[in-house]
């Protein structure tokens, strides 16, 4: 790999570039180190195609056969090459762990209501419907001021 630093005062933003023949793992790996950073986006794969995506594009993240998926508000899904752990670390402010393999978009929570054995069901705006395990209630009760 090759850097190049130029320093221009006329350049008002950070600015990164990136040249190469194909996707490879290095490219990867400054993509994720680049969005932790920043702690703006998120980088999600399909396929052989790399998407950005927004926090607030984002209604739920989830672990599913040691894969981890986001979703989107369009309900498309979407994989991420990196842990959950990672993604509530960096994102605490936007998304709220519900489970031991679920985080939900604060901002894309519509309703809440008690269901069995003392969790809660949550509705979020584009219809989906999510469980609260017990374990996670106090803290959603906390992050919603009830």
């Amino acid at each position: 790999m090759k850097v190049n630093l130029y320093i221009d005062e006329n350049e008002k933003d950070l600015r990164i570039d990136i040249y190469s023949d194909a996707m490879n793992e290095e490219i990867e790996e400054i993509l994720k180190l680049q969005n932790l950073i920043t702690n703006k986006n998120i980088v999600a794969y399909s396929d052989d195609k790399i998407f950005i995506f927004e926090p607030e594009e984002i209604v739920r993240i989830y672990s599913e056969s040691r894969k981890v998926l986001i979703e989107t508000l369009d309900s498309k899904i979407y994989k991420l090459k990196i842990p959950l752990y990672e993604v509530e670390e960096v994102f605490q402010e936007e998304f709220i762990r519900i489970s031991k393999s679920e985080l939900v978009n604060f901002f894309q929570l519509q309703q809440l209501e008690q269901a069995f054995n003392g969790q809660i069901k949550l509705t979020l705006k584009n219809g989906q419907t999510a469980y609260v395990s017990r374990r996670f209630v106090k803290e959603l009760k906390r992050r919603l001021g009830i």
